[in-house]
């Protein structure tokens, strides 16, 4: 998977432009978001990092998609010319399908713990899944699972320390971050913790948030 990033983040900026999510239908933002183009605290230089959203599949003929009805939109898939569809396309929806699945277990989890039930949250739930975020913020929708190459730079906000903690890669677990939705579903039981990414090691590094919201 992360093989797969990397062949279409070192396309040329040109080229990768054609799958900017501008091109998207109404407001999903599927598709390629350019280095720089985003900025979540005021006063701050824009965050450095590029990156490529996708969704479920849907086809361009559901109604949902005619209306352009949010988040409804067909994904933007590269040339295959580029970059070869086993390398990317499939290798992509094959895990977006697992990892959907992984989070719908983690929510369970994450009711079990609460005095309502595992099926507190069943009613809040959707088949549609979405995207992310880069400098110090919390993540607004449920639960968000991250998988981090080996570089890392994923840092949580330690409130008691009043200091960042680095959260190290692991290659056979996921960070597991908790949103400002599932926060407000349970009263506070269970915090969505503000987190930034950094990197000071002077390689690229690749991660594959998935969005629960």
């Amino acid at each position: 998977m992360f093989k797969g990033s990397e062949s279409l983040l070192k396309l040329p900026v040109e080229e990768k432009m054609r799958l900017d999510r501008s091109h998207s239908i109404g407001a999903s933002h599927r598709g390629y978001k350019l280095i720089g183009n985003q900025m979540l605290q005021e006063e701050t230089l824009a965050d450095l990092n590029q990156g490529f959203f996708i969704s479920k599949e849907i086809p361009a003929t559901m109604p949902g998609v005619q209306r352009n009805a949010f988040p409804m939109s067909p994904n933007i898939w590269p040339n295959p010319f580029h970059v070869s569809e086993d390398v990317f396309r499939k290798s992509m929806t094959e895990y977006y399908s697992k990892i959907y699945a992984l989070t719908l277990q983690v929510l369970d989890i994450l009711a079990a713990g609460t005095p309502y039930g595992r099926d507190v949250f069943e009613e809040f739930r959707s088949d549609d899944p979405k995207q992310f975020g880069g400098r110090a913020h919390t993540d607004f929708g449920a639960i968000t699972l991250l998988l981090q190459d080996q570089v890392g730079g994923l840092q949580v906000w330690d409130g008691e320390g009043k200091t960042w903690v680095h959260i190290l890669p692991n290659n056979d677990a996921y960070v597991v971050k908790v949103g400002d939705i599932v926060e407000t579903w349970t009263c506070g039981k269970y915090k969505s913790n503000l987190h930034r990414v950094i990197n000071n090691c002077g390689s690229d590094s690749y991660s594959a948030p998935f969005f629960f919201d």
